[in-house]
């Protein structure tokens, strides 16, 4: 049944059309292309009704701020039998009904929100039209109902030292309507491959290449012990980026699988600084993934039929707002990736909220569970001669301590009993691949605020101690 705020917007736009309606005739000295259009030739506004496939399609502007399509479905009959067209299993049931009679559908679009003061661009799309459900074979994926955990049920922003991160279109737009969900409109589309930014370096199993460093912390499962879930908060900081074909980035990694075998499948969650993927130097939220060792599967965000957004607040690729400042107010970014086992489903969720989900579809290896799991940080070094000078992290080393290097706390994992369980320290293991330049120090659980955690940073070149 409709919720109270759609019958209310349902009565406003019916008023508000019949008023558009019966002030069609009416003078119009202001020519500003809008008004209900009947007719193809009518004056107003340029004609643009189309019929194609026994489709009649006619836009009737109404107001700026909302446009109308009337969509037409006509009787097989009308069309010569050559153009007749079979519909496929998944919409007999809809489509088979114009072999009879006519149809009218009504699509409202509304309006892109516009620029943000950045510079992004972000337009409020129907979740339907997102790319891994704007085929009606993929539309069912909307449907799945969100895991039950008790991370439901905590509020990071209860901490005062700590608060949660919030993005720039949250501050400036707030939300999309119900139903919609905010993309990024100026996101270049990239894809991590291994003749690329990847280079085939492999951090799980430690086949380093010259372009990625990492400071991390891994711990690996047998496989006959899968985890079905993990979780971390991180500080976000806006990070100095020296050339804009490098990133750096604070992420948890799930995967499972190999490069051997060419069926790594991983899932990856963070914040990143990357101005050739996003035009600026701010730090944005950024989701991955690849079922095939970043061969050819895979890309960030919502670039490619891949990821599920539910979320009418949080943006894919969007930019951060609020930024951890040195010696003061520290704002966290909360992840939890979690599977349900049953479906092979992996859900996100982001600062106590589920914002989508990557069908089980997508995966071979991470269908069942995870083997391995990995929190840190990660550069992606472009300097041919010397190391680049791009941080890690704040900036600053892992000792430096709280308030000043990236920490990751709360470091937990999801047994298959949905059992949250601190990361342990003797079965895991940190590594910096470039010491002098990047470093990393595992913490044990001193407190519940904190848990098993981690530092991890440093600020790259130093003609000393980090040249190349």
């Amino acid at each position: 049944m409709p919720s109270v705020g759609v019958k209310l917007y349902s009565v406003f736009f019916k008023l508000l059309l019949r008023h558009r309606m019966l002030n069609t005739g009416a003078a119009n000295t202001t020519n500003d292309g809008y008004g209900t259009i009947s007719r193809a030739n009518a004056a107003g506004i340029p004609a643009n009704a189309s019929f194609v496939d026994g489709v009649a399609t006619k836009d009737v502007n109404i107001d700026p701020f909302t446009s109308l399509s009337l969509r037409i479905f006509l009787p097989q009959t009308v069309l010569p039998k050559d153009q007749i067209r079979q519909p496929t299993a998944p919409i007999d049931g809809f489509l088979n009904s114009y072999s009879a009679v006519s149809a009218l559908v009504f699509k409202v679009s509304f309006p892109t929100p516009g620029k943000l003061s950045n510079g992004e661009v972000i337009s409020c799309l129907p979740m339907y039209e997102q790319p891994s459900l704007n085929s009606l074979d993929h539309a069912s994926n909307a449907y799945l109902k969100e895991p039950a955990t008790e991370e439901q049920t905590q509020v990071i922003s209860d901490e005062t030292e700590f608060r949660p991160a919030e993005q720039l279109f949250m501050s400036e737009v707030g939300r999309c309507p119900t139903g919609m969900i905010p993309v990024l409109r100026n996101q270049l589309s990239l894809r991590r491959t291994r003749g690329s930014s990847r280079e085939g370096v492999d951090s799980i199993h430690g086949n380093y290449g010259h372009k990625l460093t990492y400071a991390t912390y891994y711990r690996k499962w047998p496989p006959s012990s899968l985890f079905i879930g993990a979780k971390g908060y991180f500080n976000v900081w806006n990070a100095s980026v020296e050339d804009s074909s490098e990133f750096s980035l604070s992420q948890m990694w799930i995967t499972a699988g190999s490069y051997d075998e060419n069926n790594l499948n991983t899932i990856e969650v963070g914040w990143q600084v990357y101005e050739r993927l996003y035009g600026n130097k701010y730090p944005h939220l950024f989701i991955y993934w690849t079922s095939d060792a970043y061969t050819s599967t895979g890309c960030y965000n919502l670039e490619c039929r891949g990821f599920v957004q539910t979320s009418h607040k949080w943006v894919l690729g969007g930019s951060f707002s609020t930024i951890s400042q040195t010696n003061g107010q520290q704002y966290e970014l909360q992840v939890l990736i979690i599977t349900d086992r049953g479906k092979g489903v992996w859900w996100l969720m982001v600062n106590g909220e589920y914002i989508g989900y990557w069908p089980g579809t997508l995966f071979t290896t991470l269908r069942s569970g995870a083997t391995n799991v990995q929190w840190g940080g990660e550069i992606l070094n472009s300097a041919a001669e010397r190391h680049t000078r791009t941080h890690m992290g704040s900036g600053e080393f892992a000792e430096a301590g709280y308030q000043r290097a990236a920490y990751i706390r709360k470091l937990q994992t999801v047994s298959s009993k949905f059992e949250f369980v601190d990361a342990p320290l003797l079965q895991a293991t940190p590594s910096a691949t470039k010491v002098n330049c990047y470093s990393v120090k595992l913490l044990p659980n001193i407190s519940s605020t904190w848990g098993t955690h981690m530092y991890f940073g440093g600020p790259g070149y130093d003609i000393d101690y980090c040249p190349i």
